[in-house]
């Protein structure tokens, strides 16, 4: 069961469709796909297959990292505002 926060996060009107990735961002992830299908068109059939798998399996890792980051900043923002409250 997914947490509120994950809730929020991928919801169809979430934050995550909201967000713009930086043009660092988008200058290492072509970087990446050039790496990538080079790579991809060096390999036999199960090498493919495998680096496939790696690659689906990074992106799962991306989008862990992602949310667990969006939790503790929201966390972080919460302590901000009781901080600020109580003073």
């Amino acid at each position: 069961m997914k947490s509120q926060l994950e809730e929020l996060y991928y919801a169809s009107e979430g934050l995550v469709e909201r967000i713009s990735v930086s043009r660092e961002y988008k200058k290492v992830n072509e970087e990446f796909e050039k790496v990538y299908e080079g790579l991809l068109e060096s390999l036999n059939e199960e090498q493919k297959k495998l680096l496939d798998e790696l690659y689906y399996l990074s992106g799962g890792l991306e989008s862990e990292a992602g949310i667990t980051h969006f939790k503790e900043g929201f966390k972080f923002c919460m302590h901000l505002i009781f901080e600020g409250i109580s003073k």
